[in-house]
This record gives structure tokens, sequence and C-alpha cells, in this order.
């Protein structure tokens, strides 16, 4: 009987992760949107930036706890999400 539950208990761990790595992938999204208003000096960027930062403590925390149990593929979409952050970045320089 053990076997089942540590099976549903691990699918569910990986459905959690699935959810928060698109939670991220959608953060870093509407982030990079918000880094080209900002660049572009709309100061209703401000506001958005005030706004996400609550998300992205949120999403931070659940991703840290959550790193230790990704599959490789959970990894590799990840850290392409982290790319896409760390590319966007270095092209509002």
């Amino acid at each position: 009987m053990a076997e089942p539950e540590n099976i549903v208990s691990t699918s569910k761990e990986s459905n959690d992760i699935d959810a928060y790595l698109k939670s991220y992938d959608e953060y870093v999204d509407q982030y990079i949107k918000f880094m080209k208003k900002a660049k572009d000096g709309d100061v209703s960027a401000m506001t958005e930036y005030a706004e996400s930062m609550e998300k992205a403590t949120d999403l931070s925390e659940k991703m840290e706890k959550a790193e230790s149990e990704m599959t490789s593929a959970q990894m590799a979409k990840f850290l392409k999400i982290q790319a896409k952050l760390t590319q966007a970045a270095a092209n509002m320089n």
C-alpha cells in the first residue's frame, strides 16, 4: 500500500512544481514588460513594480522549496525561464 501513496504524493508534488513554474514564467513575462515600460520612462511602471514584488517574494519562496524536488525536465524549464529574464535584462542596457 505504501507504494501507491508515494506515487500519488510524488505526482502531486510534481504537479505543484509545474504550477509554480507556470506562475514563475508568467511573472517573468510580466516583469520583462515592466522593465521595458520603466526604461521608456513610463511612470505607471513604479506602481506595477510595487504590486509585483509581493508575487515575486511568494514565488521565490515556493521555488526555493521546490528546487530540490524538481525533475530534470522541470529544472531545465526553470533554467530556461531564468535565462529568458537574464537575456531581457541584458538587452535593457
